[in-house]
């Protein structure tokens, strides 16, 4: 897909590996934003057939898809990766905004009294800054609640940065940090992301193991915490899967997501992306007594885990302790 829709020429910068469910959601709603040529995606790695045919049919409609960044290396120096391709788009192919993003977040603006996805909207939200030295910053972003469709909380703690033209000196892994090549003090602009931060239960279970992957080859609870206490890259991914189903849905009620809206949602539906796989599916008898089990399941997996690492400490134990007798005969 080609699109010249609006005044200004924004690139969309974002790596990922097996985004199963994410990745075409990602695609289509940008592209349909700004043209495909506009999306710039590294894939780090990726091995799900999925996940591959869905990066070369992207590659048909014009998306710069970059294969040879497969690497953990790569992974924990994206931004640095990102911060380079910038410069190097300044120099041989300018643009007017460049936008790391991850691939659960989705632009957007603040328009009138309310949030804008649209294309028209977002360049009138940009154009104050075209040009502009500083660090962009994003005003807030929108977490979607993954048990109730529509339901959002705003986050405004650690807000992600973009750059406008020649403005990039440098930038960190997660694009909250990002340095302009000038002195001026960073500025907050209009744009807004939605962020999918949390997923089905399942989901963000599979997505936390494959970003541990390059750091962790054992997934016991022992290593987790261990990995946990290390405060590494991705360590609450950790946290993630320490966490029972039921600790992790109890995170999503209503109360805490109080921004109901269901714009984002009606527009993937318009542009006929799938946003099933994206929300956690609630058995027939309802949330209630499902929750009820969930907790009674968490109660006995959690008193048998800590019976099985008592045996193992205590297996370690008479091993370490025979060792020694014997050792000493």
């Amino acid at each position: 897909m080609t699109l010249n829709s609006g005044r200004l020429k924004v690139a969309i910068l974002m790596m990922q590996r097996d985004e199963t469910s994410l990745l075409p959601v990602f695609l289509g709603y940008h592209e349909s934003l700004f043209g495909s040529s506009s999306l710039h995606v590294f894939d780090n790695g990726s091995t799900d057939p999925s996940v591959i045919a869905e990066l070369k049919a992207s590659e048909g409609r014009g998306v710069r898809v970059f294969w040879d960044h497969a690497t953990a290396k790569d992974f924990e120096e994206k931004g640095h990766l990102f911060a380079s391709y910038i410069q190097h788009l300044d120099r041989v192919d300018p643009h007017d905004f460049y936008l790391p993003m991850d691939c659960d977040e989705f632009i957007a603006c603040l328009a009138g009294d309310g949030v804008s996805l649209d294309r028209a909207e977002i360049d009138r939200a940009l154009m104050p800054f075209r040009g502009c030295a500083s660090t962009l910053r994003i005003s807030h972003k929108y977490w979607a609640n993954p048990l109730h469709r529509n339901h959002y909380r705003i986050i405004t703690w650690s807000p992600k940065c973009f750059f406008a033209t020649e403005a990039c000196e440098s930038l960190d892994h997660g694009y909250h940090h990002g340095v302009s090549r000038h002195s001026s003090p960073d500025q907050i602009t209009p744009i807004v992301y939605y962020e999918l931060h949390y997923k089905t239960y399942l989901l963000h279970r599979r997505l936390s193991e494959a970003k541990l992957a390059p750091f962790l080859t054992d997934y016991s609870r022992r290593s987790l915490r261990e990995f946990l206490a290390r405060k590494y890259h991705n360590h609450h991914c950790a946290e993630d899967l320490l966490m029972s189903k039921y600790d992790y849905l109890s995170l999503f009620s209503r109360d805490q997501y109080p921004i109901n809206n269901p714009l984002f949602l009606r527009k993937l539906q318009e542009l006929g992306l799938d946003d099933q796989l994206l929300f956690e599916p609630v058995p027939a008898v309802g949330m209630g007594p499902w929750l009820v089990w969930l907790k009674f399941r968490r109660n006995l997996v959690g008193l048998q885990a800590t019976v099985q690492e008592l045996l193992e400490d205590c297996r370690g134990l008479l091993v370490r302790t025979a060792r020694r007798l014997f050792g000493s005969l």
